[in-house]
């Protein structure tokens, strides 16, 4: 079915002599050319920072427990669970500090979170090792 639509494409590209099909530039192709690579990058950070990361989306329970954050990932190994517990839970705290002084919020131990986060747990362990 596939070859039976191409074939009228093949026979008009050979017509208009097209030597060969290019692909549509990707989004940051096209802003990088038109100069607007910053404004793309932007766009991602904002993307990210509101709805998470493709993987994330992609792989996020519709109905979560309250009060728990939800690592998804193909592993058995704690200490990379742990590992990955640990980086979310630093950049959570990192942002909400960063928005607390950013926007002159009223902050109440978050510094202090950070760096009992920082004390020692440099390395991932795996719970009772």
């Amino acid at each position: 079915m596939l070859a039976t639509q191409r074939r009228p494409l093949h026979a008009r590209q050979e017509r208009l002599e097209i030597k060969r099909t290019r692909r549509f530039p990707s989004p940051k192709d096209l802003a990088r050319k038109l100069g607007h690579l910053d404004e793309y990058l932007d766009y991602l950070l904002a993307s990210e920072l509101t709805h998470g990361s493709t993987i994330s989306q992609a792989t996020r329970s519709r109905h979560p427990a309250p009060n728990t954050v939800h690592i998804y990932a193909r592993s058995d190994n704690e200490a990379v669970l742990v590992g990955a517990g640990l980086f979310g839970a630093r950049a959570a705290l990192r942002t909400l500090r960063a928005c607390e002084v950013i926007f002159d919020w009223a902050h109440d131990g978050t510094q202090e979170l950070l760096d009992e986060a920082a004390d020692g747990n440099d390395v991932a362990r795996a719970p009772g090792d």
